[in-house]
């Protein structure tokens, strides 16, 4: 038998486990080599009032998000803007009528 102790310091050496129906991954490590790579690749972050989201920013004819507001007031422009706020996603934008949530259950649990 493992201790809850033991197994957590065996974990901390883990850089993914394999399950056929899940998986885990060091989500740290994983979003640190996303950033990095979208750095080399010449894409803009930032952190703090200068990246937390406020407001899109619309085309004149109000059809296309052509960038973002922040709290601090900046005003990031972009040519794609993407969203991956989860189920934050309502509680930043109105998305009535524009965004169909679905669900595909890859599995069944016994």
């Amino acid at each position: 038998m493992y201790s809850t102790t033991r197994l957590a310091d065996e974990a901390q050496r883990w850089r993914g486990l394999w399950v056929k129906k899940g998986g885990w991954v060091a989500a740290r490590n994983a979003l640190n080599s996303v950033g990095h790579e979208l750095r080399r690749l010449g894409v803009k972050t930032a952190f703090g009032t200068a990246g937390t989201f406020d407001a899109p920013l619309l085309s004149e004819d109000g059809t296309q998000c052509i960038g973002v507001r922040t709290v601090d007031g900046t005003e990031w422009g972009a040519d794609l803007v993407i969203m991956a706020a989860g189920a934050w996603s309502p509680t930043l934008i109105d998305l009535e009528g524009q965004c169909v949530s679905k669900v595909k259950p890859l599995w069944r649990p016994s």
